[in-house]
């Protein structure tokens, strides 16, 4: 996860978008899994069943914080790779603006496997 736009040719892309978009996911289907490491093919289910997703309005992704420290994500990419994200880490901060607003921003530690299809 990255604030820096993601290389041409990336199968994956779950980014903080500071503080105009929210959080953005690119994927061909994102899920979150109740098991704590599914298997590839669950994983898949997982990522099929939805439930991950692009949230346009930076306060509503703090105010939600869909992802937390203990949770696994599950992505299936638009060529059929599989990728399971165990989050180890999600940490807010808050920081004010020149405005007097206040805006608060991740950070995300996963720990990644990936899988092709078939594997």
């Amino acid at each position: 996860m990255s604030d820096k736009v993601s290389p041409d040719g990336s199968e994956l892309d779950l980014r903080a978008c500071y503080i105009e978009f929210g959080q953005y996911v690119n994927a061909r289907s994102a899920g979150i899994s109740d098991t704590p490491r599914p298997g590839p093919e669950e994983c898949l289910g997982y990522a099929r069943s939805g439930g991950l997703q692009t949230i346009q309005d930076w306060d509503e992704v703090y105010k939600v914080k869909p992802i937390k420290a203990g949770m696994t994500l599950c992505f299936e990419t638009e060529v059929g790779n599989i990728a399971r994200a165990e989050v180890t880490e999600a940490n807010w901060k808050r920081y004010p603006s020149g405005t007097g607003d206040v805006y608060h921003r991740p950070s995300y530690t996963f720990k990644t496997t990936a899988w092709a299809p078939g594997e």
